[in-house]
């Protein structure tokens, strides 16, 4: 099994702030986006504060809500990892 880091917190916030940022770029209510991508506000709230570490899934319907224009640094790939089985 293939297993990857999770974010760090600086990770989450500077992934907090492109969501906030993307939204206010298209005028939509935190409300409107949650409905949208199927997630709640506190979902929301939560990952534009940087306080939550989300499902891929859940990020990726937010993602399409916004045009899906948001851009993070990818997850390196399990080679660039060596061996995470422990």
């Amino acid at each position: 099994m293939t297993t990857y880091q999770a974010l760090t917190e600086a990770d989450l916030r500077r992934l907090g702030k492109t969501l906030r940022e993307r939204r206010a770029e298209k005028g939509l209510a935190l409300d409107v986006v949650a409905a949208r991508a199927g997630v709640s506000r506190l979902t929301l709230l939560h990952l534009e504060r940087g306080v939550s570490n989300s499902r891929l899934d859940t990020l990726q319907r937010v993602a399409e809500v916004l045009d899906g224009r948001i851009a993070f640094e990818p997850f390196p790939s399990p080679e660039d990892l060596g061996d995470v089985s422990g």
